[in-house]
């Protein structure tokens, strides 16, 4: 079974600093328009040209942290996920104090199945902004993968408290009390995933799997079938095997 993962942690940042006070009004414009280049290369899909306006902003500018930031976003969108560390960690060097640069980097440890380095950097990511709920979501996340689902719990209680509309982390702990064998409160999370975003199809399966295990296979059947319209190609085989 797989869990859903907030894909919006790769927090994009539309912000940057001035360099030096001493900047004229030509230069402040020219970089906005690289950094705005930039920011439209990623956003329509195009990394590789990102980093070129990137590249050129740090050659200018190589003290200036939102520019290695926004760099290491493009990386992240080639999977580049070596490099991405690399420029997170200068962002870090700059900045020690950016709690979204040590969040994105706990995730590009996550994509290299670097777990344990992926939830120092979140945990690093909340000591720093205790209101971050995607940092303990992702924190509680990675606490399932290395099988520590107790321990994963309170962190999907803080992402929820912090965000009541967070449907990924309603999923997420319910994956938590499905392994917990706790299935009831499973489902009662799953259902409030479904709530909150009714087009997750993990959330739907997810569900199925829990129906399944009640013994409510009709329901369980439902739920697969409707994973499987949103894209889910486990639920298809749920249904290929169990709903013919």
């Amino acid at each position: 079974m797989k869990y859903s993962f907030t894909c919006f942690m790769l927090l994009f940042s539309l912000l940057w600093t001035l360099p030096s006070p001493a900047q004229t009004e030509e230069e402040t414009k020219a970089l906005q328009d690289l950094f705005q280049k930039g920011n439209n290369f990623i956003k329509n899909g195009d990394p590789k040209s990102a980093i070129q306006e990137f590249n050129e902003i740090i050659r200018l500018y190589p003290r200036l942290a939102i520019a290695y930031y926004d760099r290491a976003i493009a990386y992240d969108q080639l999977k580049n996920f070596v490099q991405s560390i690399a420029d997170y960690s200068i962002t870090l060097l700059i900045n020690p104090r950016y709690s979204e640069a040590h969040n994105n980097r706990g995730i590009a440890y996550a994509n290299l199945k670097e777990y344990y380095s992926a939830i120092y950097d979140f945990s690093v990511a909340i000591t720093l902004n205790i209101r971050f709920a995607e940092a303990y979501n992702n924190r509680g996340y990675y606490n399932c993968m290395i099988g520590k689902y107790d321990k994963s719990i309170p962190d999907f209680d803080r992402a929820i408290h912090l965000n009541p509309s967070y449907g990924y982390a309603y999923n997420n702990r319910g994956f938590a009390y499905f392994n917990l064998k706790k299935y009831a409160q499973a489902l009662a999370d799953y259902n409030t995933a479904i709530e909150k975003n009714p087009k997750n199809g993990l959330a739907f399966y997810n569900r199925g799997n829990c129906h399944q295990l009640m013994g409510a296979n009709d329901k369980a059947c439902l739920d697969w079938l409707k994973a499987s319209s949103l894209g889910n190609k486990e639920a298809e085989i749920k249904v290929k095997q169990h709903c013919q």
